[in-house]
């Protein structure tokens, strides 16, 4: 059966330190209204990023991601073109290597042709 005696003050203030209750000694530790004031005016609230703005901030980025992966696209198809250039490049001198005379073949059939016109 329940005991219907009233705690003391004592008492009381024993049973809620137990129970892990606040004190005033605990309160007064919490930070009060002018605190949290102090803490960021209207200005700083208004100056805060929004949703709207971390979203729009994403969009961007994405954008200008998508934009230098368009660059980088465009500067690979460039190399590779570019690649295939000098290896044309190299293969006409080959060619002009092989098929043009040396300085005395030249000469030589210049000689010759020469001699064919003043004769």
């Amino acid at each position: 059966m329940p005991n219907n005696k009233s705690l003391t003050k004592l008492e009381l203030i024993a049973t809620l330190k137990q129970m892990d209750f606040a004190t005033k000694n605990d309160l007064k530790n919490f930070a009060t209204k002018n605190d949290l004031k102090s803490l960021a005016t209207k200005d700083d609230i208004k100056n805060m990023a929004t949703k709207d703005d971390i979203l729009a901030s994403e969009r961007k980025l994405r954008s200008e991601l998508a934009s230098k992966d368009d660059v980088l696209a465009s500067e690979r198809r460039l190399k590779l073109r570019m690649g295939k250039m000098k290896n044309e490049l190299a293969i006409r001198i080959v060619k002009l290597a092989v098929d043009t005379p040396t300085s005395k073949e030249f000469e030589d059939l210049k000689r010759k042709v020469e001699g064919n016109y003043t004769s």
